[in-house]
C-alpha cells in the first residue's frame, strides 16, 4: 500500500512539471499577448527563474525538460535587455539579481556587474520605501547575486516583517500570509540554512493553523507556500497531530490537481471559451508552487 502511495505522488509532481514545460512559450516575454502587458510577461519569466533558483541544485523537472528550460532561459537572457526594463521601471530591478543567481548556479559568465550595482544604488531611495518583506526580498536577491547594495542585513529587516513582529494574530489578510511565507523563504535561504530563531513552536502552530484555514478557503496557492515553509524550517514532523494536518493538506492538493497537471489559481474556474494563454496566465503561479510542495512531500 505504501509503495502505491509513493508511486502516485511522484507522478503528480511530474505532471505539474510537464504542464509548465508544455506551456514554456508563455514564459517568453517577447511573445505577443492579448491579455498580458510587458510587466506581467516579465513577471512570469522571473517566477520561472525564481523556482529554478529556489530548489537549486535539486531538479523538479526531468533531465530532458530541465536541459531545454536552461537553454530557453539563457537564450532569453542573452537576447533581451532586462537591464533596460529595470532602468525604465525601478519595480523591475529584482529581475537582475534573479538572473545573476541563475547564471551563477549554471556556471555561466555574468556581465555588467558594475552597471547593475550603479542602478541598484541609484534606485535605493525608491527601494527603501517598500514594505519590510519587499525590502527583505530585494536584500536577499542582491545577497544571492553577490551585488553591492546599501540594504540592511536580512537579520536587521526581519523584526520589521509581519512574522518578525511576532504578532500571532488571529486574523491575517492574504497579503500578510504571503509576507510570512516569503519571509521564511528568504530567512532560511530556501531551506538551506537552519534558523532556530524562526523555527519556533509558535511559528509551527501558526503555520499549521494557516494551513487548515487555507484548506477551507480552497486556496492552493497559499496552501502550497505554507507547506513549503514547514519543510524549509526543518521541524520534526513525526508527531501524530502534526502529521495528520500535513497529510490532509497534501491530499487536498492532490485532489485539486487536474488530469494534465494544472492547479487552478484561487477563485479561478475554467470555461470552454478560455484560450490556452488565458488558462496559463491565471494558473501558472499556483501550478508552480504546488509543484514545489508536491515535490517536497513526495
Amino acid at each position: 500500500y505504501y509503495r502505491k502511495e509513493k508511486m502516485e505522488s511522484i507522478k503528480l509532481y511530474k505532471k505539474s512539471a510537464k504542464w509548465l514545460f508544455d506551456n514554456l512559450e508563455y514564459f517568453d516575454p517577447r511573445n505577443e499577448s492579448k491579455i498580458a502587458d510587458n510587466k506581467y510577461k516579465i513577471k512570469a519569466f522571473m517566477e520561472l527563474l525564481f523556482v529554478q533558483n529556489m530548489f537549486y541544485p535539486q531538479k523538479l523537472f526531468s533531465s530532458s525538460e530541465q536541459h531545454i528550460i536552461n537553454n530557453f532561459i539563457i537564450n532569453l537572457i542573452n537576447n533581451m535587455s532586462f537591464y533596460n526594463y529595470a532602468v525604465r521601471d525601478p519595480d523591475m530591478i529584482s529581475v537582475l539579481p534573479t538572473i545573476i543567481e541563475f547564471l551563477l548556479n549554471q556556471n555561466q559568465q555574468v556581465y555588467n556587474i558594475e552597471k547593475i550595482e550603479q542602478l541598484i544604488e541609484y534606485s535605493h531611495g525608491l527601494s527603501i520605501k517598500k514594505t519590510a518583506f519587499r525590502r527583505l526580498d530585494l536584500a536577499y536577491s542582491f545577497k544571492k547575486a553577490g551585488l553591492k547594495n546599501k540594504f540592511d542585513s536580512l537579520n536587521a529587516i526581519y523584526p520589521l516583517t509581519t512574522l518578525g513582529k511576532n504578532g500571532n494574530n488571529f486574523y491575517y489578510a492574504d497579503i500578510d500570509v504571503y509576507s510570512i511565507t516569503h519571509t521564511i523563504f528568504y530567512m532560511t535561504d530556501m531551506g538551506r540554512k537552519a534558523t532556530p530563531e524562526i523555527s519556533t513552536l509558535d511559528n509551527l502552530y501558526l503555520l499549521l493553523r494557516l494551513i487548515q484555514l487555507y484548506i477551507l478557503e480552497d486556496n492552493m496557492d497559499i496552501l502550497s507556500e505554507l507547506l513549503i515553509c514547514i519543510k524549509f524550517l526543518h521541524y520534526d514532523l513525526s508527531k501524530e497531530n502534526i502529521k495528520f494536518i500535513l497529510d490532509e493538506a497534501v491530499a487536498v492538493l492532490k485532489k485539486h490537481q487536474k488530469q494534465d497537471g494544472l492547479m487552478l489559481g484561487p477563485g479561478v474556474s475554467l470555461s470552454k471559451r478560455d484560450t490556452r494563454e488565458r488558462i496559463f496566465r491565471l494558473n501558472y503561479h499556483t501550478t508552480m508552487v504546488s509543484l514545489g510542495a508536491l515535490y517536497l512531500y513526495e
